[in-house]
């Protein structure tokens, strides 16, 4: 029996032109809104620039400031139309036609993203991705459920899911440092490649 392929890919940089979490809050927010987070995130940021905060930290706050005031399901609404309506728009110009060929293949494609569940899970449903292992937020803390889905915890979320290395051919696709983890462990990396 031949063993299975898995094609993963990153999602922000790699499938898109751009990181997805701005335009996402800017959505679901409006332009004044987005702009009064920004700079209330300053001082967290300089924080961040300087090694006393962590990515998942600023994160968090860019969560907790954007879906405040709203309910789980206006949450997962707006993460939905999100997916449906603006993620395409970002898509680099053969991103689909990469997972396609993957697809055609008898591949299984994953997306593999530090971005959020709220509306990557939607948008990996819409274009037949097996499984998207990302970072998840908890609806009711409006925190991340776990660590960041960056760097090495990218590797741990796909041997948890698809079991030891040595059991499928593995393709992946990343465009920065939070990829070198998964790069590495690939068969096939490719390294801004699409």
């Amino acid at each position: 029996m031949a063993k299975r392929t898995i094609a993963a890919f990153d999602f922000d940089g790699t499938l898109t032109t751009r990181d997805t979490l701005i335009p996402f809050i800017l959505f679901i927010k409006g332009a004044p809104e987005t702009l009064w987070i920004f700079l209330t995130s300053i001082p967290l940021l300089m924080m961040y620039l300087f090694g006393l905060k962590s990515r998942k930290e600023l994160k968090e706050f860019y969560i907790s400031q954007a879906f405040k005031g709203m309910s789980e399901e206006k949450i997962e609404t707006l993460g939905s139309a999100f997916a449906e309506k603006q993620l395409d728009r970002y898509l680099r110009t053969k991103a689909l036609e990469k997972i396609s060929n993957h697809l055609d293949k008898g591949h299984e494609v994953v997306l593999i993203s530090a971005n959020l569940d709220t509306y990557l899970i939607p948008w990996g449903k819409k274009h037949n991705f097996h499984k998207v292992l990302c970072s998840e937020v908890d609806l009711k803390t409006r925190l991340l459920k776990g660590e960041n889905c960056r760097g090495e915890e990218k590797v741990k979320r796909l041997l948890a899911w698809a079991g030891p290395k040595s059991n499928y051919e593995l393709w992946a696709y990343g465009d920065s440092k939070g990829d070198e983890a998964l790069l590495k462990l690939a068969d096939h990396p490719v390294y801004r490649g699409i």
